[in-house]
């Protein structure tokens, strides 16, 4: 993903697990925190960034 940096795993694997939910597209409508919002932007910039995450 990017050099050097070691994602927060943990915290992004609860955050995913915590939506309840195994529909992405519901994503796109969910109330983001300013915390939430910057973990996800800087760790998984791209659709394909959260679907390699969300498969491993």
């Amino acid at each position: 993903m990017f050099v050097g940096k070691t994602p927060p795993w943990d915290l992004l694997a609860a955050f995913m697990q915590s939506l309840g939910s195994v529909d992405l597209s519901m994503w796109g409508s969910y109330d983001f925190s300013e915390e939430q919002l910057g973990i996800v932007n800087k760790y998984l910039p791209t659709l394909n960034n959260v679907i390699d995450f969300y498969n491993t």
